[in-house]
């Protein structure tokens, strides 16, 4: 029988780790790699169905320094910036989420072109 105060640890290797390197989604905490370059992350929280979760990210450099990403209380999208890698991401939330680097040669709307 589970009580409260049971614990589950999940220990890998960080090569087996997700790499931020597209479209990622996941639930619950989490934690994926980044190697790349600065990138204004793109991010989506989705949680219960009263719309009230806590959704943070932080990121941990090799020195082991945790810098803040972003964190939220509900439900909805932002964008975040997240410096040169190497980085581990470290997700706290119980609930849904995505995370997106911006496609690379994006263009869009506001790109210049000659």
């Amino acid at each position: 029988m589970k009580t409260q105060d049971d614990w589950t640890v999940s220990v890998r290797p960080v090569s087996t780790l997700r790499e931020l390197n597209g479209h990622l989604q996941g639930h619950g905490p989490d934690v994926l790699a980044h190697t790349g370059d600065a990138v204004d992350l793109a991010i989506g929280h989705r949680c219960d169905e009263d719309g009230k979760e806590w959704f943070e990210i932080e990121a941990v450099r090799q020195n082991g320094k945790h810098d803040h990403v972003f964190s939220k209380w509900d439900r909805g999208r932002g964008t975040a910036p997240l410096t040169e890698g190497p980085r581990l991401l470290v997700i706290h939330a119980s609930g849904g989420w995505s995370v997106e680097p911006p496609k690379l040669g994006g263009g869009g709307f506001w790109s210049r072109r000659r």
